[in-house]
């Protein structure tokens, strides 16, 4: 695009932009369908952190089909990994965002800090049910500060 514009110099910022809302989307993407994912033994970027931090495949490999997916969507939704997972997926756009800003592509930008602000908004409702899910269950309310922590511990998406 940069070069039908006759702006080569910008083609390197674009590309990272590109480059990081697609990690962004692929994110997004294992996050729908990660029930299909397991069940096709597609382990992505989701799956795989989730099956490590429950211990392993050898931890899960005795469960049958139900069991399995029960136990890891139990962590991925209970243990903190779906903030840290929305958290990540937003960095990626705050990247990509900031490349296309850089290649002067103002409406490019625009879509991805729209798309952005629609990902913090649906991580906020997610937190917020979850909450709501501990309190009925259990009568204790979380304080929203391991939300915080979970953000601010997460990984650049340069540490990738």
């Amino acid at each position: 695009m940069s070069y039908l514009d006759e702006q080569p110099e910008i083609a390197d910022d674009l590309a990272v932009s590109l480059d990081y809302w697609n990690l962004s989307s692929n994110l997004m993407d294992d996050l729908e369908d990660w029930k299909a994912d397991l069940r096709k033994h597609r382990f992505t970027y989701l799956l795989t952190t989730a099956i490590s931090e429950l211990g392993g495949w050898t931890e899960l490999c005795d469960l049958d089909a139900d069991g399995m997916r029960e136990k890891i969507g139990k962590h991925i939704y209970c243990s903190g990994l779906l903030d840290r997972y929305l958290t990540r997926a937003i960095s990626y756009l705050d990247v990509s965002a900031e490349s296309a800003t850089s290649a002067r592509c103002q409406r490019w930008a625009s879509y991805i800090n729209m798309y952005k602000c629609l990902l913090v908004a649906r991580q906020k409702q997610i937190a917020s049910a979850l909450q709501a899910l501990v309190v009925e269950h259990t009568g204790t309310v979380v304080p929203p500060a391991a939300s915080k922590k979970a953000q601010n511990s997460s990984a650049s998406p340069d540490q990738e």
